[in-house]
């Protein structure tokens, strides 16, 4: 689950990638956190939460 100033805003089952990658690129749409406090909070790489954006932007949920 992640929280926004303590309310929940995205939540998902785990093991389910996508929606975890879903959460990922909207945070990062809306203006909650940078790459880098993504890239810590998830535990991957900036060019993982780049990467992801990308997929987002050129397929939206289904590339990712």
């Amino acid at each position: 689950m992640v929280s926004v100033a303590g309310i929940p805003i995205y939540h998902w089952v785990e093991g389910d990638w996508i929606a975890q990658a879903h959460a990922i690129v909207n945070l990062l749409q809306c203006g909650h956190a940078e790459q880098t406090e993504v890239a810590r909070a998830f535990e991957c790489s900036t060019r993982t939460v780049r990467r992801l954006q990308r997929r987002y932007e050129v397929a939206g949920v289904s590339g990712l």
